[in-house]
């Protein structure tokens, strides 16, 4: 568990491991969510530059999986019993 101090002003420094794993930038922003339970949890803030990258990575790689089809490797895959191996 990561700890951290509030200065007077109420601010605090997020661990870097915490802001690697949750894939925070300087000028990312975050809400503060309260859970039934009365405990909050952080969550980053998704903008829509975040989703238009996401959806970039994702086009990029159906249009791969197409180009492979139709070039035949990905049928050789698929009849290899390749495809949806981990």
């Amino acid at each position: 568990m990561k700890t951290t101090v509030i200065t007077s002003k109420g601010t605090t420094t997020i661990p870097k491991e915490v802001r690697d794993s949750l894939g925070l930038t300087p000028g990312s922003s975050l809400t503060f969510r309260r859970a039934k339970s009365g405990k909050y949890f952080l969550d980053p803030v998704e903008t829509i530059d975040d989703i238009r990258a996401k959806n970039r990575a994702i086009l990029t790689r159906e249009k791969q999986s197409l180009t492979d089809y139709k070039s035949g490797d990905g049928f050789r895959a698929h009849a290899d019993g390749q495809v949806g191996e981990s």
